[in-house]
């Protein structure tokens, strides 16, 4: 128990993810218990250490903040996070500005969620023991903001690794690089640099040296040298971090005060260029990890071993929290920041639903225009962009989203601040912004990031903070929703005229049963304003806060639309109907879409530039620094070598900010022209308008005249019209006299009508009773025939369950008479598997899902051990034995010849289970584990096989027409003679697969990964196979006849073997197709200029006797001979070849090495394997040829081991020139399947 006080635990809704559903038009958003979409707007409070020395870091101990709040001491660069009044109740507790209650405060501004930002370094300060003491300083804060009904974010948050990263002050630093230091995060025993400078490339902190190698070490789980693993569960820095992470869920497993849990702040790239590749290899395993541990799932994957736990194709071992409600939020890696994008894959990662996707967006603060101080204009095109993205990349996840950082300087607020939460409102996404409070007690801190005032300092000690920042006020405090009923549509809050609008689509009349009120909050600044509901909802009513802020309470019907309005009074709500509220144009000037792409082209290509040029400058450096006498020589060496490849785009970015400088300056002689021409057309109004005035007094003059004659003449026309009134008024009584004739005549007819009509609904309202008696009679009579048909049902149930029971009882029976076998007697075989057939026929699916669980825990299903009963002809059609059904996991189950279309397995082991002959279409398949499964002769359209594991698993000859494969994986699994028209393996990874002779005609194999597959004989004919992979595949005689297959999109020749191939426009894949020689000057040339000497530089050749000449024997060839005198010896020339780039196929046993060479008779050839060691492996006697005739065709496998091949041409003593000699030789390698 805590040691400070805990008035109570959280009594808040607890959130979860809806996915995104474009179908049903909506990305993925956080909803409450009652389904209603929640809109979240707060801070970022921190409580990271980040200073240097440690003991300046403001104190931990949760007895320091009972009740008071420390001293904010000047080296603190946030002041302390307080709740002096915590207790006493939401809004019992002063939020003013200088009441040290930061949460009571964070209420008054709207805000109803903090980020609240953790330091590993304080969490685990020692390797493997983690901090009680920060733990509870952590749950304080919870409580706190419990209290106040605020979500906490636990943020595990880094900025560039850690601060224990020292950046290189005292030496002399080359151009192009900046001392870089760390900020915040890992603890110093856990920083693993590898000697890396703390150098930033261009003053990017993101491309510190030294941070980028310790990032690295992080993703590679590397142990840290002389640390203890502790409480860990593991000894690498990853296993350390999860254990951290793991300490804080544990506490707030049960509270839902806590929103979630943030993996990482900014996770960086370190030194992986590509980052497509290091998402998918690096950083969502390291999230999959994360998850895995925390929340007990598996991902249809088996546990590590605990020795190495974070192995491939397996899950981090379950550190026993269970933990199924919390949230986990994901970053991108901080390359975003830089570009408004990410450049990762987008892709599902985790089977856990409650993920959220947590960018940051940092437009014009933070992206590449601003850190190279280039023009604002050239990219990011708007502010909207960075939104726009962030969805679409929330969707590939499956996720939900929430900005957990933007921000900018108080001398931004114009320009940055309100265009990006503009925009977030447009998005309708929940973001929190950097950050709450900060110390700055020097010159310029009026523009500093705070929301608050820095407090004024005495001597050493300053009051926690200053007032508020009011314009910050008039833009952060605002009308937003809290809890939606239905499909948000759209709401946006006007900044300038302060009006609100909110539109929702809700035809979803089940909602209503949870809850039936949507919540709009309005700030207590605006308490005056007017409120107005339309459409399918009606105002319920307004409740006002203690500290005057409102909820406005709504009550949708769900039969269709309502808005909401918000305005400062009724005229502005009417034109806030009218008018289109938002405007669906970006908030800045936007390029088309094809210069958008150009220009996120060319910001990426730049970063990637400068990244790569950071690392190898970091790699070149580490590798010549010995060669060097100090450190800024080798420095300066590694940057010279490294930065001649960024400044062409560099200095392009640079022409474009100088043209843009030339048409501002066009712009402002402009503006300077159109002046003067203003000036000069005032000057001509003004001679007109008094001009006008002249003539205005002219005619005040005559009408006063006239005037004048009309007042002479009103006595008599007065007394005309007296008599004109009196006239007037005898008309009307006439009028009035006759009107009322007429209404009483009108009366009596409109009585003698309601007297009919009243008739008419009596009769009306008799025959509708009449309908309803024979209504509620029918309903008597269903509800009978209900009943009765529901007793009839519980009786079959009842049977059935007694026959299944019966059957089961008789099976153990003759288990126990048999010896625990039904099939080792062929009488008692035939007897159980009739019994069991007839049985699965009677008692349908759901019983029979019982029987199996039941035949397979007696042993009788699996073939491991001995025969398993042959259950072939049995009906198990629409059977569910995926792993919802609570079906324990069963292996080596033999269901071949049995009938399972419609059939569920999904997220089922199905390790090496045997479904030959079987049916199985429409089955569910998904992310199903079926390594080494037999699917032989089966028929399977249409089964669904999506996200799936297929090591070793068989098709043989299988029939699958529409077949889904989407996003599987797997290697050596083999489709021989397989039909699979109209089938879809989009981003399918498939190894070594053999696909020979299958009909893949219309099939999707778009993304695909191929490598090393055979596809020989296969037809392809009218396939879609962009951005398919395959590399080292053979394609051999496979049509590919019409094939979708762009030329950019589609590298059909990087495959090993088009031989007699049928490319996509009819031509044949032969032509032109032949496997490239790794031998370098393997051919002789006499005639293409240079000295004949530099056509032999790849070979080794002691004491250089060799050379070319086209005077060979009696025909006219160019070919490798001896100089004159170098016969008095043998004479060769050696060259090895690297081949690692084959890596993959030769440790798989699937490489075959080819030699051919053209020579002389007395010229011997031989060729030796090196492993990855240098050790030589001789080769075999029958591969050394000497002598041999003028064509030598040579094939054979290579070794597993093999990293290179030594070829060595022998020319022999003869005493003839004509036999020593050669013209070529090829080296190639080709794909080899069994």
């Amino acid at each position: 128990m805590s040691m400070y006080t805990v008035i109570c635990g959280s009594s808040m809704l607890w959130l979860h993810v809806v996915q995104p559903n474009l179908t049903a038009g909506h990305y993925g958003y956080i909803a409450d218990e009652y389904e209603r979409h929640v809109i979240l707007r707060g801070v970022d409070v921190e409580t990271e250490q980040r200073n240097i020395p440690a003991d300046q870091d403001r104190p931990i101990d949760p007895l320091l903040y009972d009740g008071q709040c420390p001293s904010n001491i000047n080296v603190y660069q946030e002041p302390p996070v307080c709740e002096i009044d915590y207790g006493k109740g939401m809004y019992n507790i002063n939020d003013e500005w200088n009441s040290h209650n930061d949460f009571a405060q964070i209420r008054r501004w709207g805000f109803n969620v903090i980020r609240l930002c953790l330091s590993w370094s304080a969490l685990e300060p020692t390797p493997g023991n983690y901090s009680e003491m920060y733990l509870q300083r952590v749950e304080q804060i919870v409580e706190w903001a419990s209290e106040q009904q605020i979500y906490v974010i636990l943020d595990m948050h880094e900025d560039l690794y850690s601060r224990y990263i020292f950046g290189d002050k005292e030496h002399e630093i080359p151009p192009y690089l900046t001392a870089s230091d760390g900020q915040d995060g890992a603890p110093q025993w856990a920083v693993m640099t590898d000697d890396w400078p703390a150098l930033a490339f261009f003053g990017i902190g993101n491309l510190n040296l030294a941070m980028m190698k310790a990032f690295d070490n992080f993703y590679n789980n590397s142990i840290p040298p002389n640390a203890t693993q502790g409480n860990a569960p593991g000894p690498g820095l990853q296993d350390h971090y999860i254990g951290a992470i793991a300490f804080l869920a544990k506490k707030f497993v049960n509270n839902s005060a806590v929103l979630g849990y943030e993996i990482m702040n900014e996770p960086q790239p370190g030194t992986y260029i590509d980052q497509y590749t290091f998402s998918s290899n690096y950083l969502y395993p390291f999230y999959k990890r994360v998850i895995q541990a925390i929340t007990g799932v598996r991902d249809n994957l088996p546990d590590c071993p605990k020795y190495a736990p974070t192995g491939i194709n397996c899950s981090y071992p379950n550190l026993g929290i269970n933990d199924k409600r919390h949230l986990f939020f994901v970053e991108p890696t901080s390359v975003r920041n830089l570009l408004d994008f990410t450049p990762q894959h987008s892709i599902p990662f985790s089977s856990y639903t409650n993920i959220v996707y947590a960018p940051h967006v940092y437009t014009h603060v933070f992206t590449i225009d601003s850190i190279l101080h280039l023009n604002r204009s050239i990219y990011p095109p708007s502010f909207d962009y960075a939104y726009e993205t962030a969805l679409n990349e929330s969707i590939g996840l499956q996720s939900a989203i929430l900005v957990t950082e933007f921000g900018c300087g108080t001398d931004a607020d114009e320009t940055l601040l309100i265009p990006t939460i503009d925009s977030q409102d447009k998005a309708m996404i929940s973001a929190t912004i950097w950050p709450w409070k900060n110390n700055c007690f020097q010159k310029g801190c009026e523009t500093s990031w705070s929301l608050y005032d820095s407090g004024t300092l005495n001597g050493t000690i300053a009051n926690q903070n200053g007032p508020e920042r009011p314009n910050r006020v008039r833009i952060l405090s605002r009308v937003h929703p809290r809890g939606v009923i239905g499909q948000l549509k759209q709401y946006f809050y006007n900044t300038t005229t302060s009006s609100f609008i909110m539109t929702v689509n809700c035809i979803n009349k089940t909602l209503l049963l949870l809850n039936n009120e949507t919540i709009v909050y309005i700030p207590r600044r605006l308490n005056n304003s007017v409120i107005n509901v339309t459409g399918e909802a009606t105002l319920n009513k307004i409740i006002k806060n203690p500290d005057q802020s409102r909820l406005i309470i709504i009550n949708p019907t769900c039969n269709g639309q309502y808005r909401v309005f918000v305005a400062n009074n009724t005229n502005q709500i009417d034109k806030l109907y009218q008018q289109t509220v938002i405007n669906n144009n970006s908030n800045s000037k936007s390029n088309n879409h094809h210069e958008t792409i150009q220009s996120m082209q060319e910001a990426y290509e730049l970063y990637q530039l400068l990244h790569t040029a950071a690392v190898k400058t970091g790699e070149t450096f580490v590798a010549t620094s010995s060669n060097f006498v100090n450190k800024f020589t080798a420095l300066q060496n590694a940057v010279e070598i490294n930065i001649k490849n960024i400044m062409p785009l560099l200095n392009k970015f640079l022409v474009i900010t100088f043209e843009q400088r030339k048409e501002s300056k066009i712009q402002r002689l402009e503006d300077r022209i159109l002046a003067r021409e203003q000036r000069e057309q005032d000057l001509n109004v003004s001679t007109l308008q008094r001009e006008n005035d002249k003539e205005i007094a002219e005619g005040r003059r005559m009408t006063d005249n006239l005037n004048a004659e009309q007042q002479r003449n009103m006595s008599l026309e007065q007394r005309q019209h007296e008599l004109a009134i009196e006239q007037q008024r005898y008309d009307k009584q006439q009028e009035q006299r006759s009107e009322d004739i007429k209404l009483t005549t009108e009366q009596r007819m409109q009585d003698l009508k309601l007297a009919e009509q009243q008739r008419e609904n009596d009769r009306m309202i008799a025959e509708r009773k009449q309908a309803a008696d024979d209504l509620n009679a029918e309903k008597e009579r269903n509800v009978s025939r209900e009943i009765e048909e529901y007793r009839y049902e519980q009786a079959k149930n009842k049977d059935l369950d007694a026959l299944l029971l019966s059957h089961i009882n008789d099976m153990g029976t003759l288990l126990e008479n048999y010896n625990g076998s039904l099939t080792a007697n062929p009488t008692i075989a035939a007897l159980a598997r009739a019994k069991t057939l007839h049985v699965i026929r009677s008692i349908g699916p759901e019983r029979s899902t019982r029987l199996l669980q039941f035949l397979f825990d007696a042993g009788q299903l699996s073939y491991d051990q001995q025969t398993p009963l042959d259950l072939s002809g049995a009906i198990l059609n629409r059977i569910d034995l995926s792993m919802n059904n609570d079906i324990i996991s069963m292996r080596h189950v033999n269901f071949a010849g049995v009938h399972m279309n419609e059939a569920t397995f999904a997220g089922q082991d199905l390790s090496n289970w045997n479904f030959t002959g079987a049916s199985l279409n429409y089955a569910n398949f998904t992310r199903t584990n079926c390594k080494g499964t037999i699917f032989d002769d089966s028929s399977m359209i249409q089964t669904d096989f999506s996200y799936s594991l297929l090591d070793d698993a068989s098709f043989r000859r299988s029939q699958l027409a529409g077949a889904s494969f989407i996003n599987s994986s797997g290697e050596r699994c083999t489709f021989y003679s397989a039909t699979l028209p109209n089938s879809t393996f989009y981003q399918a990874k498939m190894g070594f697969y053999n696909f020979q002779s299958v009909d893949l005609t219309q099939a999707n194999l778009e993304e695909a990964y191929m490598s090393g597959s055979t596809l020989a004989f296969a037809t392809l004919v009218n396939a879609q196979m962009n951005g398919i992979y395959v590399l080292f595949a053979n394609l051999s005689y496979a049509n590919m006849f019409g094939a979708i297959c762009s030329e950019d999109r589609c590298h059909l020749h990087d495959a090993l073997s088009l031989l007699n191939a049928i490319l996509p426009n009819g031509t044949n894949g032969t032509n032109g197709h032949r496997p490239m020689s790794l031998l370098q000057n393997g051919y002789a040339k006499c005639n293409s200029g240079g000295h004949k000497e530099d056509h032999l530089a790849a070979w080794s050749m002691p004491g250089d006797p060799i050379s070319t000449k086209t005077d060979y024997h009696s025909e006219n060839l160019c070919v490798f001979t001896p100089k004159k005198g170098g016969l008095s010896q043998d004479t060769n020339m050696t060259q090895r070849v690297n081949i690692t780039m084959y890596d993959r196929l030769i440790k798989n046993g699937h490489a075959v090495v080819s030699l051919k060479a053209y020579r002389g008779q007395f010229t011997g050839i031989e060729m030796r394997e090196i492993d990855g060691t240098g050790k030589v492996s001789p080769v075999l006697p029958s591969k050394r040829i000497i002598p041999a005739p003028e064509i030598t065709i040579w094939e054979t496998h290579l070794y597993r081991t093999t990293v290179q091949i030594e070829i060595k041409l022998m020319f022999q003593v003869s005493r003839t020139w004509a036999y020593a000699w050669f013209q070529y030789a090829d080296l190639t390698i080709h794909l080899w399947l069994p």
